[in-house]
């Protein structure tokens, strides 16, 4: 008799195919834990838009967002609105063709927008219809428990007009 063998003569089962099977299981349970948050906290990122949304319209403002989608899995939350529109309550107005805002998982303070031009703004009253056009507008914000604390912006060739003078730029 050898040693991998019990005395009826079957072979022993080796315990490095149960440290396998151990660590297979192991990390199936993390990767369904990690889905499974990732997807409660995408479903309260969700709720907490559409609340802000109504918020807005019961203080007589409108927040827009058309084509909402949120995406991202596995590490970051993304935001995607086509059509944003912002209205204030005086008459203001300002929309862009598609924003997108992109947090870590791990990072949440710190957002990362993009927009698609064109953008057209104007205050209420008889103030001229500002629009824009641009290649490339990114921005970084950076918050903590009081705001904003931190801001970056680029855009690539901007051309900007209003509704009295679209050939100014």
């Amino acid at each position: 008799m050898t040693s991998d063998q019990t005395p009826a003569g079957t072979p022993v089962p080796k315990r490095t195919n149960r440290k396998y099977l151990y660590l297979a299981s192991a990390v199936a349970v993390v990767i369904s834990g990690w889905s499974a948050a990732w997807y409660a906290a995408r479903s309260y990122l969700d709720a907490e838009i559409s609340n802000i949304m109504e918020l807005a319209a019961q203080n007589g403002a409108e927040l827009a967002c058309f084509e909402r989608e949120l995406s991202g899995f596995p590490f970051r939350f993304e935001l995607r609105c086509k059509d944003f529109v912002l209205r204030d309550p005086s008459g203001g107005f300002f929309s862009v063709a598609t924003l997108r805002a992109v947090a870590l998982v791990y990072n949440p303070a710190h957002v990362i927008l993009e927009a698609d031009s064109p953008m057209a703004a104007f205050r209420s009253g008889d103030s001229p219809i500002q629009e824009a056009t641009w290649g490339s507008f990114r921005s970084s914000l950076r918050f903590n428990m009081q705001g904003l604390t931190k801001l970056d912006a680029v855009i690539e060739t901007p051309r900007f007009f209003s509704t009295e003078n679209p050939a100014q730029g």
